[in-house]
């Protein structure tokens, strides 16, 4: 389902351009979905090839590309596909200027598949918070929504492979 975001921002940008292909608007829109149609097709294709690398990650070798950035730049990426219907509303809060050392595109993959499950677990919760703060010398991203949660005694068991806590 990480594939899912993606793709669909991809299929979505080639919609459009293939819409206004014979007359172009003068804004740069055109530019703009070429942009965003590019950055979708390269996390597709990081992806692919992490789950044809699969089996390195499963013996604990899998390939880390670190880099220093700006944490809360990162995490807006993850949320516009995800606003653009207007049905979600997605702010950051908290600390926005941690700079951070470490691998922006599994940075993320976790957060797209936070605000997945806020989106999928919660859906009458339309208002999703990512809240980043540092703590013990670390960043902490936080995802917050108004939904049901989690009941405490399946707490243990969510990051356990393919395990969910309700399955209705």
């Amino acid at each position: 389902h990480e594939l899912k975001t993606p793709i669909t921002s991809l299929k979505a940008s080639l919609q459009l351009l293939d819409r206004i292909k014979d007359n172009p608007p003068a804004t740069g829109m055109l530019s703009k979905l070429v942009v965003q149609a590019n950055k979708s097709l390269g996390k597709v294709n990081a992806m692919v090839e992490d789950l044809l690398n699969s089996s390195k990650a499963n013996q604990g070798h899998l390939h880390i590309s670190q880099e220093n950035f700006i944490l809360s730049s990162i995490l807006k990426d993850c949320y516009h596909d995800l606003t653009a219907d207007g049905i979600y509303s997605i702010e950051t809060e908290g600390d926005l200027d941690i700079a951070v050392y470490a691998d922006a595109m599994r940075i993320e993959q976790i957060v797209v598949n936070f605000l997945n499950n806020a989106i999928k677990y919660a859906a009458q919760s339309k208002e999703i918070r990512i809240r980043i703060e540092k703590a013990d010398g670390m960043a902490k991203v936080s995802v917050i929504d108004r939904g049901p949660g989690i009941q405490p005694e399946k707490l243990r068991y969510i990051f356990d492979r393919y395990y969910r806590a309700d399955n209705s």
